[in-house]
C-alpha cells in the first residue's frame, strides 16, 4: 500500500540499543522510517467498529458536524457498506462502482452518498511517494477505498480497512473541529474503561490526592490482582506524518506528547506508591502496595509500530534518560515550540528516573522501566476476545515481555507464545 524506497542498510542491534545517547534519536528515527515502509496498522474489523461507535457517539452530535454533507450515522453507514463488500480473506477486494454507490445511497440517501464519495475515495493515493520525505503528504494510512479502473473502487483488505477508516474520518472532523482531538480522547479514557467493565474485569479510574489533599494526578484505568498493582494511562496522540517523512525534531515531539508523557504519569503514580506504601485516593480509599508487583502500561490509541516491542521501548527510554535536544541554527517558533516539549517531558522523565533509583538502591539490576508496558488498543482488544478477568489479562500482556523475539509484532509473539506454553501444558 506503500511505496517503496530504498533505505541505507542498518544494524537492528545498533537500532534498538544506540551505542551514543547522541545518537539514540538518530537511531529511533531508523525505527520509524522501517515501520513506515513495511507496516501498515491493522485491527478486527468488529473492534474497529465498536471503537468507531463508541469513540464517536457523543463526540459528534454537534449540527456544525453536519455541515460537510453528511452526518456521523452516514459515515458508519458507509463503514459497514465498505465491510459487507470486502472479502473475508485477507486480501484487497475490487467492487464496481455502480454496485457500491447503489448499496450506499440505500442505507443513506443519494445526497449523503455522493458527499461521502467525495469525503473518502482517494483518486491517486501515493501519487507523489518516492523519497521518504514524500512520507509527508502519503495517503498510506488512510487508504480505505481508493478510486481503480475499469469502472471500479478498490477496498483495503479486512485487517486494513478499519485503521485506514478511521485516520480518515478523524482527518476529516479535525478540518471542521479544532478541539477533536481532545475530545476523542476523552472518550477513549471513557470507553476503555466501560468496556472492561461489560466483560466484568474489576477495574476503575482514580484520582489521586497528595500530602496536601491536592489532586496530585488520574490514574486512566487501575487493575489490582493478589500480586500486581497495574496502572495504566490511555493516550490518543500518535506519531505525525512530519515523523513518517523523517523529521526527527517532530520524532521528539511527538514521543513526549504521547508516550513520554504517559509513562511520567504513571511513574510519578509508582514512585508514591513505592515510597509511601499506599497511594490516597479522591473516594476516599487507599491504594496500598502491600509488597505486590507494580506494572505501568501505556496504551495507545495510535499505532507505534515496532514502538511498542518491549526491546525497542526500554533501550528507547533508557536512552533518553542520558538525553537533551540542543537547537540548531536555523529553527522556526513551531520547531522551538516542539523543543521545549520534547525537553520539558525529557527532563521530568531523567528526575523520575533517578528518584526511582534512590528508592532501590540495592537493585542495581532494576529501573524504572522494567516493569514498563506499551500498546495499542487493537492489540488489547484482540486479548479482551478471550481474557475476561484481570488476572487472565495481565498475564497475557506480561508473557514475552522480557523476550527478544525479532518479530516487533505483539500479535505474532502472543500467538506463538501462548502455543509453546499450551504445548508444554
Amino acid at each position: 500500500m506503500a511505496a517503496l524506497y530504498e533505505v541505507e542498510p542498518f544494524s537492528i542491534y545498533e537500532t534498538i540499543f544506540p551505542p551514543y545517547p547522541t545518537r539514540g534519536l538518530e537511531a529511533l528515527m531508523r525505527v520509524v522510517l522501517y515501520d513506515e515502509l513495511f507496516t501498515v496498522p491493522q485491527c478486527n474489523p468488529g473492534h474497529m467498529e465498536r471503537l468507531i461507535e463508541d469513540l464517536f457517539a457523543e463526540v459528534f452530535k454537534a449540527d456544525r458536524i453536519r455541515g460537510q454533507g453528511w452526518a456521523h450515522e452516514d459515515a458508519i453507514g458507509l463503514w459497514q457498506v465498505l465491510l459487507s463488500l470486502a472479502s473475508p480473506s485477507p486480501t484487497a477486494t475490487f467492487v464496481k462502482r455502480s454496485q457500491l454507490r447503489l448499496r450506499l445511497a440505500q442505507r443513506v440517501g443519494p445526497a449523503a452518498c455522493e458527499a461521502l464519495m467525495d469525503a473518502f475515495v482517494l483518486s491517486r493515493p501515493n501519487r507523489n511517494y518516492r523519497v521518504p520525505s514524500d512520507a509527508i503528504g502519503a495517503d498510506t494510512r488512510e487508504c480505505a477505498i481508493v478510486l481503480a479502473s475499469g469502472d471500479r473502487y478498490w477496498i483495503a483488505p479486512r485487517p486494513f480497512l478499519g485503521p485506514a477508516f478511521f485516520a480518515r474520518l478523524v482527518g476529516l472532523y479535525a478540518k471542521l473541529d479544532k478541539d477533536i482531538n481532545t475530545k476523542i480522547g476523552v472518550a477513549f479514557e471513557a470507553q476503555m474503561l466501560a468496556r472492561m467493565k461489560r466483560l466484568g474485569i474489576e477495574c476503575r479510574r482514580a484520582e489521586v490526592l497528595g500530602s496536601k489533599g491536592k489532586t496530585a494526578g488520574d490514574i486512566d484505568l487501575l487493575l489490582e490482582t493478589d500480586k500486581v498493582v497495574a496502572l495504566f494511562e490511555l493516550k490518543k496522540k500518535g506519531l505525525t506524518r512530519k515523523t513518517n517523512a523523517g523529521d526527527g525534531l517532530q520524532l521528539a515531539a511527538d514521543l513526549a506528547r504521547g508516550l513520554v508523557r504517559g509513562v511520567n504519569q504513571l511513574a510519578r503514580h509508582e514512585i508514591a506508591l513505592r515510597r509511601d506504601g499506599e497511594l490516597r485516593l479522591s473516594d476516599g480509599t487507599r491504594l496500598r502496595l502491600d509488597g505486590r508487583r507494580v506494572v505501568k502500561c501505556v496504551i495507545s490509541l495510535a499505532d507505534y509500530g515496532g514502538f511498542h516491542d518491549g526491546a525497542v521501548l526500554r533501550n528507547m527510554m533508557r536512552s533518553f534518560v542520558r538525553m537533551r535536544l540542543e537547537a540548531g541554527p536555523a529553527l522556526n517558533c513551531e520547531q522551538k515550540a516542539d523543543l521545549e516539549v520534547a525537553n520539558r517531558a525529557l527532563t521530568t522523565l531523567q528526575s523520575q528516573s533517578v528518584e526511582f533509583a534512590k528508592l532501590l538502591p540495592d537493585a542495581a539490576e532494576v529501573d524504572l522501566f522494567d516493569n514498563l508496558l506499551f500498546h495499542n488498543v487493537f492489540f488489547v482488544e484482540h486479548l479482551l476476545l478471550t481474557e475476561k478477568t484481570a488476572e487472565s489479562l495481565l498475564q497475557k500482556l506480561l508473557i514475552g515481555n522480557r523476550m527478544v523475539t525479532g518479530s516487533r509484532d505483539a500479535f505474532v509473539e502472543s500467538a506463538l507464545l501462548d502455543a509453546g506454553r499450551q504445548e508444554r501444558s
